[in-house]
């Protein structure tokens, strides 16, 4: 069995001469990470691997989502993942993550997370709104056997679903 986490970064900054690349995480974002964090302690989250973007937003929401949850010093920063299309991520998750990472995580940008979610699982999400995080598991025991269809949703949450 293979669990997949995507989250997509938190709200963010937009200010006038920052890169797209070099924006940092609003006050709001800053907020609802740690607590989308607690979210995913109470649903017992465990993650064995996590990649993420290594832009600025992403990388601050990885560290206040997952603190507590996982060993901060182990995320693994792809630069693929800035920008990436479902297909690149999927061509990632096929190729790099070992076979003995049960529950995958990655911390990455829209429009790439929604399709890849709703590519793998068929699930309707609707395009993921920031600082959301949702979990598609599937029984298979190589991530070279991610595909279309192969995978179910097991749950959606966002921040307002939340009363932060």
């Amino acid at each position: 069995m293979k669990k997949l986490i995507i989250v997509r970064h938190a709200k963010s900054e937009w200010k006038a001469g920052v890169s797209d690349f070099d924006r940092p995480l609003n006050e709001s974002g800053v907020r609802v990470a740690p607590k989308m964090g607690q979210a995913l302690i109470d649903l017992g989250v465990e993650p064995d691997y996590v990649v993420c973007s290594p832009s600025k937003r992403t990388n601050q929401t990885a560290t206040l989502l997952l603190n507590g949850i996982y060993d901060l010093k182990t995320i693994n920063y792809q630069e693929l993942i800035y920008n990436a299309s479902f297909f690149e991520l999927l061509q990632l998750i096929n190729n790099d993550i070992p076979d003995n990472v049960n529950t995958l995580l990655i911390v990455g940008h829209n429009p790439g997370v929604s399709d890849l979610i709703e590519y793998l699982s068929s699930a309707n999400i609707g395009g993921m709104s920031v600082g959301s995080c949702v979990c598609i598991t599937a029984g298979i025991d190589s991530w070279q056997l991610a595909s279309k269809d192969v995978f179910l949703l097991d749950w959606n949450i966002y921040p307002k679903m939340f009363s932060y």
